[in-house]
């Protein structure tokens, strides 16, 4: 009996001491890599251009405003009932107009390139009653997707999605 259990503790330390080891060396979803897989430590910078070079596909930074190249220009989205259209200056100003059920707004905003927010400058006296519209947007594939929320003097908010496109 004495020997069974020595046979059986044997086992599972050897067994457990494998997992711990990672012996199947095979199982190339760990994140670490090991010795056999070490990345290149040459930067990419020194390796040899390969034949004619690619053009990045990546939107490039304006260094003086850091908003994005492809931000600049006319966008237009709709979701629903509601069109947007808006226009992009290489400074992040511009002007963002909204359309519903036959009604216009056409206000001054400006896109912020470093938190990826927008905000349109309302005035005091709108029709609406409009306290604030700002929001979010996310360029991806040449789309630029706002998430609006508008917001009420009464404190009523409506919130929406509007994917656009250059036009």
């Amino acid at each position: 009996m004495k020997l069974k259990t020595i046979a059986v503790i044997i086992l599972t330390a050897a067994l457990l001491a494998g997992l711990f080891a990672g012996c199947s060396g095979t199982d190339d979803s760990s994140p670490i890599p090991s010795p056999s897989k070490a990345p290149d430590p040459t930067p990419s910078s020194a390796q040899e251009p390969s034949g004619n070079p690619e053009p990045s596909l990546e939107p490039s930074d304006d260094p003086v405003t850091g908003l994005l190249e492809e931000y600049t220009g006319f966008w237009t989205g709709s979701v629903d009932d509601i069109s947007l259209s808006f226009t992009v200056e290489a400074d992040g100003s511009g002007v963002y107009t909204f359309e519903q059920s036959g009604y216009t707004e056409s206000y001054d905003f400006t896109l912020e390139a470093g938190t990826e927010t927008f905000s349109v400058q309302i005035p005091a006296n709108n029709t609406l009653g409009i306290a604030s519209i700002e929001g979010t947007y996310a360029y991806t594939g040449g789309v630029m997707t706002l998430e609006v929320q508008t917001t009420f003097t009464t404190g009523r908010v409506f919130e929406y999605t509007v994917p656009c496109r250059k036009g």
